[in-house]
């Protein structure tokens, strides 16, 4: 239960991330982050309030790869548990 308080919280995060870098627009967690103008000088941005704001081990490659706020906090959480197993 805990664990998917703090998803929860990091997909808010990260759609936090996203409407602080990206252009106005209604930015949700399945919003496509290149969708609403973002590209890649904006995504090492978003990259970096990640790492900084969240404490998320996201890196470039997750964020082309999953492009949404829940994708990429999905992503990172997958691969966090895996290497906790």
């Amino acid at each position: 239960m805990a664990e998917q308080l703090d998803v929860d919280r990091s997909i808010e995060g990260m759609v936090e991330i996203f409407k602080a870098v990206l252009p106005p627009g209604e930015i949700t967690a399945d919003s496509d982050f290149f969708d609403f103008g973002g590209h890649s000088i904006l995504a090492g941005q978003a990259v970096a309030r990640a790492r900084a704001q969240l404490s998320l081990s996201v890196s470039m490659r997750d964020f082309f790869a999953a492009r949404t706020p829940k994708a990429i906090v999905e992503a990172v959480n997958g691969r966090t548990s895996l290497s906790r197993s």
